[in-house]
């Protein structure tokens, strides 16, 4: 008699011969289908952050990866195709190699479905999480810059000496003329207003240039990956003094939205003013600086 029973990723046939012994072996090369991953975070219907989402699901049995679906209408109704793929009204994240996943949405002030789905190393996908869907709502995105706050103001390491004189601050150039804004003054406030952790941002206390070098020292996370929240750096430009401005968010066709400051030494300039935002290429900037949230 020769029975197949499953055990985690592998088959095993049980033998057994009219009770005078019973022994097993492995089937090589047969993967088992993945369980059905279950949602964890965020609860159903809660409103997360528009510019930087976390998700979380418990492990699939037989997976080594998940596939993460967004959609603007419940999957079990429109999007999802039955071979596994997407219609314009949703997305889904493939080989993810962990059970969390941070990401900025692509719409704030919005309701999405989210579903996941394990797979194994054959890429062969089990069943999709949770039915129906869970939905979750988007904020209007990060808050507005509030100059009134402390952190562009004593709070912050470069104010009052490179802060503009719009907040209190006494940053002049070229005969005394007071310049509009200073990206490293700026970044670092929008990044404390934001709840990142005020003991990393006061490693970086030089020249923009400086701040992946500085960084790097202190052991804060740099690479050439933009996330929202990090800090977007290069050494050109400013007058042979760099640049440095916030990422705000990442877009699907791989540009981002960035906050920022002056950064020219020359008051008066395009370039001499106290905020603004653009839309640029990631490799706009060299270094991206993640600094850790305040605990």
């Amino acid at each position: 008699m020769i029975k197949l029973m499953r055990s985690g990723s592998k088959t095993k046939a049980l033998l057994g011969f009219s009770g005078l012994c019973l022994f097993s072996f492995s089937i090589a090369g047969i993967a088992a289908v993945p369980t059905v991953p279950k949602l964890k975070s965020p609860a159903n219907a809660a409103t997360v952050s528009c510019a930087n989402a976390t998700f979380s699901w418990s492990a699939s049995a037989g997976a080594t990866s998940y596939n993460i679906l967004f959609s603007s209408q419940d999957p079990l109704l429109a999007g999802l195709k039955n071979n596994g793929s997407c219609d314009s009204t949703c997305t889904i994240i493939k080989g993810v190699n962990t059970t969390t996943l941070s990401k900025s949405m692509s719409s704030c002030n919005t309701t999405y479905y989210w579903k996941v789905q394990g797979v194994n190393a054959k890429g062969e996908g089990g069943g999709w999480s949770s039915s129906p869907a869970w939905t979750l709502k988007t904020d209007g995105g990060n808050p507005q810059v509030d100059w009134s706050l402390n952190a562009y103001r004593k709070d912050n390491s470069f104010f009052p000496v490179f802060a503009p004189n719009s907040v209190g601050g006494t940053i002049t150039y070229n005969n005394g003329k007071y310049a509009k804004g200073n990206c490293t003054w700026y970044v670092q406030g929008r990044l404390l207003q934001l709840g990142y952790d005020p003991k990393q941002l006061k490693k970086m206390i030089r020249s923009a240039k400086y701040w992946d070098d500085d960084a790097k020292k202190a052991k804060i996370q740099v690479d050439n990956t933009p996330t929202a929240g990090a800090i977007a750096q290069t050494d050109k430009g400013g007058g042979g003094l760099g640049h440095v401005a916030v990422v705000e968010k990442t877009n699907p066709d791989g540009t981002i939205y960035i906050s920022e400051s002056s950064y020219s030494p020359t008051p008066g300039t395009n370039y001499d003013f106290k905020y603004s935002t653009r839309t640029v290429k990631n490799t706009a900037f060299e270094n991206y600086i993640h600094v850790a949230k305040a605990k």
